[in-house]
């Protein structure tokens, strides 16, 4: 899936279910016009706010509500998972709906993958493979 970046900040936010900010108007690391690859697709238990996991250049990977992204291309590699949890125990009370490549979708690897050496391995490797799907249909 590729996203286009219409917004860089949440002033025009439900904050009510955008819940991971706490701020009117934060600031997102994105660029207006550009184009990202999106990794991973979640929703959270407290809100129906969708999320994208992008890598912005020089960041590391992050989670980016969908407000600020209009989707450009909206298929996903069959390889990837989706997991649905019945109840918050299920993903340590975060994640209600995940999906993306397979190891995102094993709570570990998905609360180590800021700070763990082998899960950001794992994460460039799946970029590239993902960079790689694009490059062979798009051609």
């Amino acid at each position: 899936m590729k996203v286009i970046c219409t917004a860089t900040s949440s002033k025009d936010f439900d904050l009510s279910d955008v819940k991971t900010v706490l701020v009117p108007n934060h600031q997102y690391d994105v660029e207006i016009g550009d184009e990202y690859l999106v990794m991973g697709i979640k929703v959270n238990w407290d809100s129906s706010c969708v999320y994208y996991l992008i890598n912005v250049p020089g960041h590391d990977a992050a989670w980016y509500p969908y407000l600020l992204f209009e989707i450009v291309e909206n298929n996903i590699p069959n390889e990837w998972d989706c997991c649905c949890y019945n109840s918050k125990t299920d993903f340590m009370e975060e994640v209600r709906f995940i999906c993306g490549f397979k190891e995102l979708c094993n709570p570990q690897f998905y609360y180590n993958l800021v700070l763990g050496e082998e899960e950001q391995r794992i994460y460039i490797k799946r970029k590239i493979e993902l960079e790689r799907y694009y490059l062979i249909k798009d051609s």
